[in-house]
């Protein structure tokens, strides 16, 4: 089986698609297959894939139900054991991204690379991933996983497909249903894969994006109030405005990172209160 099927879906994106398209094929590696998913472009996109037509495996154009839909239906012309979603306007970080990836021997079900983030108003780059070596369920809820940098074990998408209800955070759904529900194996490599776009939806449309996460806990978990509010505190309002301010000034940055060390703090303390509580008042005596 071939290892790595990368699939682009795009829609009126022309520019964007040709950026994506040019970072696949100038890859030295290229011994993957390569999927192109249009959502029935009026834009002069097909004549991008077109023109590029050799180096694709597969395309097709046509309208669909969504980006969701349009990744579903990537999955299922997929015929790698891996999968990997990079999207039009999300370009890989240079041509030795694969060749790396292929070089990991890694057999993760999910395996996790790091993202350039930039943001394309300022210029400004900030390197990193969203979770570590240690996946829990607490670091899924603060943070999402970069489809763009992941490469993912198809059975996976298969048993657990992208919810197409959902306009922003079916991604999201879906690595908590493979982490934590289904438990798949995880790790990390230390290579950049992609830089990827922050003028996304995802980070565009913030109450959106919460308003769907808690429609997706409530459909997977359906969690008592008592649970759920210890999840809560990483929800703060606050600490969104700080994320919002954060891209402006030294202010906003500073108080960004008051907001992550007063939770951290918060979540410290309780923590430790519980455990009192928990050893002063309900401990049984021995007999």
């Amino acid at each position: 089986m071939m290892k790595l099927s990368v699939i682009t879906i795009n829609y009126n994106n022309k520019e964007g698609l040709k950026k994506t398209i040019e970072s696949v094929v100038s890859q030295i590696y290229q011994d993957f297959e390569y999927i192109v998913i249009d959502g029935g472009s009026t834009d002069g996109s097909i004549d991008i894939i077109k023109e590029y037509d050799k180096y694709i495996n597969f395309w097709i154009s046509e309208p669909d139900k969504g980006i969701y839909n349009a990744m579903n239906k990537g999955t299922q012309y997929a015929h790698g054991e891996y999968c990997q979603y990079l999207n039009s306007g999300d370009y890989y970080y240079d041509n030795t991204v694969l060749q790396c990836f292929i070089n990991c021997n890694h057999n993760s079900d999910i395996i996790l690379g790091k993202v350039a983030h930039i943001n394309n108003s300022t210029g400004e780059v900030a390197i990193g991933r969203s979770v570590t070596d240690e996946i829990t369920f607490l670091a899924l809820y603060k943070a999402g996983i970069n489809h763009q940098s992941s490469f993912i074990r198809k059975k996976y998408l298969l048993l657990y497909p992208y919810d197409e209800k959902y306009q922003i955070c079916s991604d999201w759904k879906f690595f908590i249903q493979a982490l934590v529900i289904g438990n798949c194996s995880f790790s990390t490599i230390d290579n950049i894969i992609v830089y990827f776009d922050m003028g996304g939806v995802s980070h565009t449309k913030i109450n959106e994006n919460y308003q769907e996460r808690e429609v997706i806990l409530q459909e997977l978990f359906n969690f008592p109030p008592r649970i759920k509010a210890d999840y809560d505190m990483f929800n703060l309002p606050l600490l969104e405005l700080a994320k919002m301010l954060k891209k402006y000034d030294g202010f906003g940055k500073f108080v960004y990172r008051l907001n992550v060390v007063i939770i951290n703090l918060y979540s410290f303390f309780r923590s430790l209160y519980s455990v009192a509580n928990f050893s002063l008042f309900n401990h049984t005596p021995r007999k």
